[in-house]
């Protein structure tokens, strides 16, 4: 009989973020449109396919006034409407 080993990796809590980070935003280039409805980034059913923004996302913001309160990392973003960042970040 084979002796097996089992390899266990622990991720600090910023490197456990970070992939999931990753592997939730799918890495798509296409760009995601802002729908208003709060103001809120935050909230799913405010942006186009209910797809929040990830890492490689460039979000059209249009003219609605928009609100940043957690923390995201996104490619780029446009729009003529008031960005407020009140807490967390955004990164680029």
């Amino acid at each position: 009989m084979k002796n097996r080993r089992t390899i266990t990796v622990r991720l600090s809590p910023l490197a456990l973020a970070a992939s999931l980070a990753l592997v939730s935003s799918g890495l798509s280039a296409a760009p995601l449109t802002f729908l208003g409805g709060t103001s809120f980034w935050d909230v799913a059913s405010n942006w186009q396919g209910s797809t929040l923004p990830g890492i490689a996302d460039d979000a059209l913001l249009g003219a609605f006034d928009s609100e940043v309160r957690s923390i995201f990392t996104i490619n780029s973003f446009s729009g003529t409407g008031r960005l407020t960042l009140s807490a967390g970040t955004l990164g680029f």
